[in-house]
């Protein structure tokens, strides 16, 4: 089960990033999970859930976002859409890059960095 191992690393982060900012709750958490990344979303929201019960992140809502092979320009950032029989990005001439789908990262974090805040 690795994602109990994925999802302390993101609870760490997460939780990181939330002392940095001086907040005093996570209130929401969005994911990005590649759709080849081998992450079950369930396994890991459970995960998640399990290892924040009585933090900082207790209660926050878990977002997961399946993110799917594609090319990006790597000059402009385009998403040239499908550019399998092209060279090059339509838009600037710029070499075009292949994403596998196999990440997953922490796209955003809400925090609150007051007490009284609902």
């Amino acid at each position: 089960m690795h994602e109990l191992a994925f999802a302390e690393e993101i609870f760490h982060c997460v939780e990181r990033e939330a002392r940095r900012h001086n907040a005093v709750k996570i209130r929401r958490v969005r994911l990005q999970v590649g759709q080849y990344s081998g992450v079950d979303p369930a396994s890991l929201s459970f995960c998640l859930e399990a290892i924040s019960a009585g933090t900082i992140m207790d209660g926050a809502a878990i977002e997961m976002m399946e993110s799917r092979p594609e090319w990006i320009c790597s000059t402009c950032g385009g998403f040239p859409g499908d550019s399998e029989a092209l060279s090059a990005c339509p838009n600037c001439g710029g070499a075009l890059e292949y994403s596998a789908a196999t990440d997953l990262r922490v796209q955003e974090i809400e925090l609150d960095d007051d007490d009284n805040q609902t």
